[in-house]
């Protein structure tokens, strides 16, 4: 009986010294991810000045004589900075909603959200003229909401559209309003996404396949953006079309 007792105190401050070692890891790991994230925050904090200072030197260059071929070094080199000023935001936004309550939208009534989609369209559209992006925007009704957080959603899906879609097939962009809901669709044709991705594919640092660029942010913080305004962002991906919908409900303001 004073064998068993033994065995019994034994095993249980074993499992006792157990618990506390998974603990310590717990709050170790808890440590490191809070590392990261504020490194993060500070890195794209610190990238925004030399990213600023490339833009600035290009806007002079565009002022200065060049030739044929210096022209579409500067119109990559402007792709490119587009490219930078993208991931620099997505990096900054998850920083905020991993170090903060989640990500902040500041909803107006009569949002200029139209305007706000043209000047997302008009910009990639200069980025990459080589690619066609149509938009069709069909809002008839006011609308309340963040239109420079919803510009930047699509501005991630059009991204995403352009890297993962097929060389030289036009992004199609389709908003339209219906009842007291919006939905924004993203349109590409390519490679289908695998069902085993889908189901990921909102997660950060997450990407549809391996070739992808960048950090597998965008698709994250676009669907972040859709719950911060009660909505949500969903993808369907059939045959050699892939379409990202953006629901936005109960955005209407009577």
């Amino acid at each position: 009986m004073l064998r068993m007792f033994a065995d019994l105190i034994g095993s249980s401050l074993e499992t006792e010294e157990r618990l506390e070692a998974q603990e310590q890891l717990i709050e170790h790991e808890r440590n490191l991810v809070q590392i990261q994230e504020e490194f993060v925050a500070i890195l794209g904090h610190d990238l925004r000045n030399p990213v600023a200072a490339l833009g600035a030197g290009l806007r002079q260059l565009d002022k200065e004589p060049v030739t044929n071929r210096g022209r579409e070094l500067l119109v990559l080199m402007r792709a490119s900075l587009h490219r930078m000023n993208e991931l620099i935001d997505n990096m900054m936004l998850h920083a905020k909603s991993r170090l903060g309550s989640g990500i902040a939208v500041a909803a107006v009534p009569d949002a200029p959200l139209s305007e706000a989609l043209q000047h997302v369209v008009n910009e990639i559209r200069f980025t990459t003229p080589e690619r066609e992006i149509l938009l069709n925007a069909d809002l008839s009704k006011p609308v309340s909401c963040d239109p420079d957080r919803i510009g930047q959603a699509v501005s991630n899906l059009i991204s995403n559209a352009i890297t993962s879609g097929a060389p030289g097939s036009p992004v199609q962009v389709s908003v339209r309003s219906c009842d007291k809901e919006i939905y924004i669709e993203v349109e590409n044709e390519g490679d289908p996404i695998p069902p085993e991705l889908q189901k990921n594919l909102f997660q950060p640092f997450r990407r549809g396949n391996e070739s992808s660029e960048g950090l597998g942010l965008g698709l994250h913080i676009a669907s972040s953006i859709a719950k911060a305004h009660s909505g949500r962002l969903s993808v369907s991906s059939e045959g050699t079309t892939t379409c990202f919908r953006l629901e936005l409900p109960k955005l209407d303001v009577s």
